[in-house]
C-alpha cells in the first residue's frame, strides 16, 4: 500500500508537470503568432518598396523612350530641312516652308510665320497654320508687336495672351483680336548678331510654350538664317558671274570687231536685257535734236517702228536727273 501511494503521489506529480508544459506552450503560442505577423507585415512593405522601384523603373524607361523618339524626330526634321538646302540651295522658298512646317509639328504650335526684315517693314515669306497669313504681306517693324520687339530687342518674346496685352503690345494686341490667335512666342533671326527677321509660333488658346519648345523653335530659326545666307551668297555670285560673263562677251566683240559699233551695241543690248530680266530693250543714240534707236532686242513690232522713226529730243524737265547730267 505505501508503495502504491507512493507512485500514486509520483503519477500525480508527472500529471502536475504536464500541464505546466501544455501551458507554457499555450502561453508561448501569441510571440509566434507575433513573429509570424510581423514577418508578413515586413515581407509586405518589401513587395511595396519593390513595386514602387519597379514603376519608377517603368516611368523612367518610358520617358527614356519619348525622349528617344522625341529626338530621333527632331533630327529627321533637320536632317530633312538640311537635306533640301544642300539640294536647292537657291530655292529659298521650300526651305522656309519645310522650316514653319516642322517648327508647328515639333513645337506644338497652331501656326508659325516667318518675316523677313525689309528696311522698315517685316515681310510674310513663310507661313503654316489655320489663322489667316498672306505671304507678302508687310508690317511696320515696332515694339508694339511681337515680331517688331524680337527683332529690335533681338531676344525672343514670349507673350501668354497677345490679346489682353493692350499697354505692352498694342499693335500686336489689335492683330491677334483680328486674327484670333492668343499665345505667341517669337525668336529673331540672327545674322551675325544682326537681326534679319524673325519667326513666330501662335496658339489659338491660353497655353504658354514650354522651356523645350522655346529652345526648339531657336534651332529652327538658325536653320532658316542658314538659308537666307546661302541664297543671299549664292545669288551675288551669280549675278557676279553674270556681270563678269556680259563684260567679257562685250569685250569679246569690241575686239574681234574693231571699227565697227553695231554688233558692240548689240552685245551690250543683249547682256543687259538679261541682266535686268527684261523682255526687251532699246539702246537709243542721241542724233542732234532728237534720239534714234542704236539697237533693238526682242522688241515687239510696234517698238521697233517707233525706235527707227526716233523722235525730237523731249523737253527738259521730262528727263529723269540721271538723264539729264548726261544728255543736257
Amino acid at each position: 500500500m505505501s508503495r502504491k501511494g507512493a507512485k500514486a503521489g509520483t503519477n500525480g506529480r508527472k500529471t502536475r508537470s504536464t500541464g505546466t508544459k501544455v501551458r507554457q506552450r499555450i502561453a508561448r503560442e501569441p510571440n509566434s503568432s507575433t513573429r509570424l505577423r510581423e514577418q508578413l507585415e515586413a515581407r509586405t512593405r518589401e513587395l511595396d518598396e519593390a513595386r514602387r522601384h519597379v514603376d519608377k523603373a517603368q516611368r523612367q524607361l518610358t520617358e527614356a523612350q519619348w525622349q528617344t523618339t522625341e529626338a530621333l524626330e527632331r533630327q529627321t526634321a533637320n536632317a530633312e530641312i538640311l537635306k533640301i538646302i544642300s539640294s536647292s540651295p537657291t530655292n529659298l522658298q521650300s526651305v522656309l516652308d519645310a522650316v514653319v512646317s516642322s517648327a508647328a509639328r515639333f513645337c506644338g504650335a497652331d501656326d508659325v510665320t516667318i518675316f523677313e526684315l525689309e528696311g522698315q517693314e517685316l515681310q510674310a515669306t513663310a507661313h503654316w497654320g489655320p489663322i489667316p497669313q498672306p505671304i507678302g504681306v508687310r508690317m511696320p517693324c515696332v515694339r508694339g508687336g511681337v515680331g517688331g520687339r524680337t527683332v529690335l530687342e533681338r531676344r525672343p518674346v514670349h507673350v501668354l495672351d497677345l490679346q489682353a496685352e493692350t499697354e505692352e503690345f498694342p499693335d500686336g494686341s489689335a492683330f491677334a483680336k483680328k486674327l484670333g490667335h492668343r499665345t505667341t512666342f517669337g525668336v529673331p533671326l540672327l545674322r551675325e548678331g544682326v537681326a534679319i527677321g524673325t519667326i513666330q509660333l501662335r496658339r489659338t488658346q491660353v497655353a504658354p510654350f514650354s522651356e523645350k519648345q522655346r529652345q526648339l523653335l531657336e534651332i529652327f530659326a538658325n536653320q532658316a538664317v542658314i538659308a537666307i545666307e546661302n541664297t543671299r551668297l549664292l545669288n551675288e555670285l551669280r549675278e557676279s558671274l553674270q556681270q563678269q560673263t556680259a563684260t567679257s562677251e562685250v569685250l569679246g566683240v569690241i575686239s574681234s570687231s574693231p571699227g565697227e559699233l553695231q554688233p558692240v551695241f548689240d552685245a551690250m543690248l543683249a547682256n543687259a536685257t538679261h541682266l535686268c530680266e527684261a523682255k526687251f530693250g532699246t539702246l537709243y543714240l542721241r542724233d542732234g535734236d532728237g534720239f534714234h534707236a542704236a539697237s533693238l532686242h526682242n522688241a515687239p513690232h510696234a517698238q521697233r517702228e517707233r525706235g527707227r522713226a526716233g523722235w525730237p529730243r523731249p523737253a527738259r524737265s521730262a528727263w529723269p536727273a540721271a538723264v539729264r547730267q548726261l544728255c543736257f
